[in-house]
């Protein structure tokens, strides 16, 4: 018995430690967007960012200091919801979806929009009924795997394109049930 210890104490070593691997795999991004969904409230409202991402006073601290962003936890408990707005024409824009997960699950950008406004229902993956009715409303459909998770819309600010000039455009975004 007592040759058995090491053998058994690495076992109990082993398991603990795949224990707290999966145990931090769903924690980490649970506790994060646990995080956004207190910062972001309501739900299914754009914040627009008055600062360029990285500089002082971002709510983005290590992003890339020449775009600007928007921001949204969305909940898909009362239904689908539209998304429309507008991409800036003249510089790279783009919005993704993130899952409850913090997982990318959907990405569009003002390149595949050709500079036209976005309509993008945002739906609960399998959800059949909501997809035809998205369709049947012209929108774009966007999966989500889970009933909350972000958006975040990025814009690139470019000399050609300046801060202030871009505010106009993305104050044109919005979120509303999907009737």
């Amino acid at each position: 018995m007592s040759r058995r210890w090491p053998l058994a104490l690495a076992a109990l070593l082993v398991t603990g430690a795949v224990a707290g691997y999966h145990a931090m795999i769903w924690y980490v991004p649970h506790a994060v967007m646990q995080k956004a969904y207190a910062r972001f409230n309501p739900a299914n409202r754009w914040v627009h960012a008055d600062v360029l991402s990285g500089s002082k006073g971002s709510w983005v601290p290590l992003g890339n200091p020449d775009i600007v962003a928007s921001r949204a936890a969305y909940d898909l408990s009362q239904g689908p919801l539209l998304l429309t707005g507008s991409a800036s024409p003249d510089t790279y824009w783009s919005l993704t979806m993130y899952d409850g997960r913090s997982v990318h699950f959907f990405l569009v950008n003002g390149e595949k929009l050709a500079g036209q406004p976005y309509r993008i229902a945002l739906v609960r993956k399998g959800d059949a009924v909501a997809v035809d009715r998205a369709k049947a409303a012209g929108a774009m459909v966007a999966e989500s795997p889970t009933a909350r998770g972000y958006l975040m819309q990025r814009t690139f600010v470019t000399p050609a394109s300046d801060f202030a000039a871009l505010k106009p455009v993305r104050e044109t975004a919005s979120i509303a049930l999907l009737n």
